[in-house]
């Protein structure tokens, strides 16, 4: 009876110990992925990916950053087209997965020159339906309209999905 009491602790010691390191591991990693933007007017932090996400626009080869942003009550993702683009207000944007899910949203940032959209993906939280499918599915792609009515359709490569896919993890903790 001894021996096994003896066995049952030490088996709870070593499976606490296995657990608490993972954990630490998990939080070095997500350090390594997540950086912190502190907003003075609101006292809040919002978290974004630390590294850069680029993705190509498959008609003109042009180039986009993507950031993904987490408030504490909401994600948006940002959109940064590395030459003069101008986008309208409303902008449709979708969304596409390998599953053949594709989500359609609307932008949410005015009328702009700034090479800049934005897209409210919903309210941080187990039941948001987008960041579900960000986290368990393949992203293949995002496409929107310009301007110029011109439609840019961006390529999420295998790379670029499993940062994106840890760095949702890693902001919805």
């Amino acid at each position: 009876m001894r021996l096994i009491t003896i066995f049952f602790f030490v088996s709870i010691l070593t499976l606490s110990t296995f657990q608490a390191s993972a954990q630490s591991t998990d939080e070095t990693f997500c350090t390594e992925l997540v950086r912190k933007l502190p907003n003075d007017q609101t006292e809040r932090i919002r978290l974004t990916n630390k590294s850069e996400i680029r993705i190509n626009d498959l008609v003109s080869g042009d180039l986009y950053q993507v950031a993904f942003l987490r408030e504490p009550a909401k994600y948006t993702l940002v959109l940064k087209a590395l030459k003069d683009v101008c986008f309208d207000a409303k902008t449709p944007v979708t969304l596409f997965f390998r599953n053949g899910t594709k989500i359609e949203l609307l932008s949410t940032n005015k009328d702009n020159c700034e090479s800049l959209i934005t897209v409210d993906l919903g309210k941080a939280g187990k039941d948001n339906k987008i960041q579900n499918h960000l986290l368990d599915q393949y992203l293949i792609g995002i496409q929107y309209t310009g301007f110029k009515k011109d439609t840019i359709k961006l390529k999420v490569g295998t790379p670029q999905n499993e940062m994106i896919q840890e760095l949702f993890e890693c902001i919805s903790k």
